[in-house]
Order: structure tokens, then sequence, then C-alpha cells
């Protein structure tokens, strides 16, 4: 009586959520992960159990509740398996071993002015934001100003977007080409290891759905499995 009356004071969202979900511990599904034997496997068998859960049951689909659903039981057993430890911990040492981009990347928010020079774009593609702009020799050239409708990125820094000038002051390469480090010495043998492993199983996974065209079955692997 006292479950049935806490359960029905529950938020209506978190009782539609399966338990399972709630109850899925991303880091002691990343440390089965490590000790397995056939890892190809274990990952298709988590995802074959967990993501019908997530995106394919009830009447009414919650971005929102998938997202935070998606991180704690798909994308957080990865990010533990890829640092092999706390992923706030292992990406904090990754950032801090990191040296800044050569490329900008930003990326345009809706009505954001966006540059592209006529004398030196590869194609009208190829545009800069307002600061990496402002910072270039493109200002100093024919240009066109142009307002985003959101979703491009600013290509500073991209040698085959431009013909000349492809950095701002800000991105300028200060390196020869000889000198510069492979970003891989910072990261362990292992974790380069389990970088292939957990990338390769789930470029494979996206190909398997995507391009899976039988409407009453999944791929091998793949199929609807009620863990015990």
């Amino acid at each position: 009586l006292r479950q049935g009356k806490m359960a029905s004071n529950l938020d209506p969202e978190v009782q539609l959520i399966d338990p399972s979900l709630l109850e899925c511990s991303a880091k002691a599904v990343a440390l089965k992960w490590l000790q397995a034997t056939d890892l190809p496997k274990d990952i298709y068998q988590h995802l074959a159990h967990y993501v019908p859960k997530i995106y394919c049951q009830g009447p009414n689909p919650a971005p929102e509740r998938e997202d935070m659903l998606a991180q704690q039981v798909l994308l957080g057993p990865m990010e533990w398996y890829l640092c092999g430890e706390d992923p706030v911990l292992g990406f904090a040492k990754l950032e801090q071993a990191n040296k800044p981009s050569h490329l900008c990347g930003r990326v345009f928010k809706v009505g954001e002015p966006t540059y592209s020079c006529r004398d030196c774009a590869v194609d009208p593609t190829c545009v800069l934001c307002m600061d990496c702009f402002l910072g270039s020799i493109h200002r100093e050239h024919r240009y066109r100003m142009t307002t985003s409708g959101g979703g491009g990125f600013c290509d500073c820094g991209d040698t085959e977007a431009w013909k000349e000038g492809p950095c701002c002051r800000k991105h300028e390469l200060n390196i020869s080409e000889s000198e510069i480090e492979d970003p891989l010495v910072h990261l362990s043998e292992d974790m380069i290891a389990r970088a292939y492993n957990i990338f390769a199983i789930m470029f494979k996974y996206a190909v398997d759905i995507l391009t899976w065209e039988k409407e009453n079955e999944l791929p091998l692997g793949l199929e609807c499995i009620e863990k015990s």
C-alpha cells in the first residue's frame, strides 16, 4: 500500500518510464564491457534491450525524456567505457592535454551574420563568423554578407575552403606543418584501443539500422530481448 502511494506521488512523466531504465548503471555496464570476451555481441544486446524501451514505447514522443534516458542508458556506458573511468574525470584530463584548435567551427544561430569572400572562397557555402571575418584578410576583399538560417558553421581554419588566407589572426597557424603534433600522443594505448572498439561497433550499428529494409524484423543481433 505504501509503495503504491509513493508511486502515485511520482511525476506522471517518471511513472511512464520503464523501471529498468532508471535502474541501469552506466558504470556497471561499462565495467562489464571492459571484461567482455565478445564486445560487439554485448553492446548489441544492450542496444537491442534498451533502445526500444527509450524510443518505441508510449503513444507520444517525448524528446526531452528520451534525450535524458539516452544519455544515462546509451551514451553514459560508452563514455565510461571509452575513458576507463568516470567520464567527468576522463574528459577533463583530455581537455587539459588538448591544444587549441586551428579551426573555428562556430555553429551559427538563426539570424546570425555570415561572411563569404568572393575572391578566396572555394564555393559560396564557405563562410566565416563575424569575429573571424573581422580578423581575416578577407575584410579587405570583395565579400558577401548573408544571414544564417541556423545550423551551419564557420569555416575559418579549413584550408580546403579558402584559396588564400584560411585562418584569421585568432586561429592562424603558428607552427609549420612539420611541427604539428600527432594528437594521439596524448592518449594512452588502452584508450586508443577502446576508442577503435566502440566507434567501430557504433558505426556498424548505425549502418545496420539505416540500411535495414525489412519492417517486421531487425538485423541479426538486434532482435528485441528481455533481460532476466
